[in-house]
């Protein structure tokens, strides 16, 4: 039936568990990756997508030394005379089956997967995720975007600002505005829907020591152009993906991490490539849009001479790129 109760199930959960890092053995075999509390779960994506359990990237164990969640009676000398030698965990668990009979979860499922029906043809469409994640991946990242829509010409990051996640064109248009000496501004890169900026910081660039190179720890990725939506009367409509995010869903799956990291590093070294989203859109019969006209004018003589421009993952290109790519 589609009744929603749960028969009082799961009303005690409480313990701790740590989930271990199983990919590679070695050297990081029992590794701890995260540590759920009360509260936390995992496993549900599975059963909303139906994942295959070969995608499971850790080991889910029970913290025997973990008491911070535990019942204090089970674990204070002075309400229980004798105490369990270890804390322990109890868990609610749900077969998928049963999970999907439930009003309310089959409402999260339906939005969850009218998400993702609506957003991973624009992650399918950007060649870093295209490149770097599986069909299952984007899902799950479909589920973490945010959509931000913003004013005509209002500023979605300022030269110098710390990139800390990846941008993605839904709706209108947004600009790379580099400042020159003196004043005044050159237009650099054109962003449509579909293309985006930023990816390269979601692997790297965060001044860790994950991203050590031969000089030293790399510093953090920062715009190198002021990342200005269009003049279109709606806005523009951007979708976000922050690094810290990016980072919690995969980041301990070492394959995906290191495929992830490589390709965002072959896409900084394709900085000089001519990407098709560099060309404004052809001006619209009866568009006032004087901004394409400007940024035309603009590509035709970038290409006459060789400079600016960048790839389509958030590298700069020449002297003047307008989006993050490494110092």
């Amino acid at each position: 039936d589609d009744d929603d109760d749960d028969d009082g199930e799961g009303d005690g959960v409480h313990g701790a568990f740590e989930r271990a890092a199983r990919d590679p053995p070695p050297p990081n075999a029992g590794e701890v990756a995260v540590t759920l509390r009360r509260g936390a779960c995992f496993g549900e994506l599975e059963k909303i997508f139906g994942a295959s359990p070969n995608l499971r990237a850790a080991v889910v164990a029970v913290d025997p030394n973990d008491r911070e969640d535990s019942n204090p009676r089970d674990v204070n000398p002075d309400l229980n005379p004798k105490p369990a030698a270890k804390p322990g965990a109890v868990l609610w668990a749900v077969d998928g089956r049963v999970l999907r009979r439930k009003k309310a979860f089959k409402a999260v499922v339906e939005s969850m997967r009218a998400q993702v029906a609506a957003w991973r043809p624009l992650l399918d469409g950007v060649a870093f995720f295209a490149d770097a994640t599986d069909a299952m991946q984007r899902s799950f990242l479909a589920c973490a975007l945010r959509a931000t829509t913003f004013r005509p010409r209002e500023a979605v990051a300022k030269e110098g600002d710390e990139c800390a996640g990846a941008w993605m064109v839904m709706e209108g248009e947004a600009h790379a505005v580099a400042t020159l000496v003196g004043g005044g501004e050159r237009w650099v890169a054109g962003y449509w829907p579909g293309d985006g900026f930023g990816f390269n910081s979601l692997v790297w660039g965060h001044g860790t020591s994950g991203d050590e190179t031969e000089g030293g720890v790399e510093g953090c990725l920062a715009f190198e152009a002021t990342m200005r939506c269009g003049e279109d009367v709606d806005g523009t409509e951007l979708a976000y993906v922050g690094r810290v995010t990016f980072a919690r869903m995969f980041e301990k799956s070492t394959r995906s991490w290191r495929r992830m990291r490589a390709t965002a590093r072959e896409s900084a070294a394709r900085v000089a490539e001519t990407r098709e989203s560099k060309r404004p859109a052809p001006l619209r019969p009866g568009d006032p849009n004087i901004a394409r006209m400007i940024a035309a004018m603009a590509a035709a003589a970038t290409d006459g001479n060789g400079g600016g421009g960048g790839d389509g993952n958030g590298g700069g290109g020449g002297n003047g790129g307008g989006t993050p790519r490494p110092p």
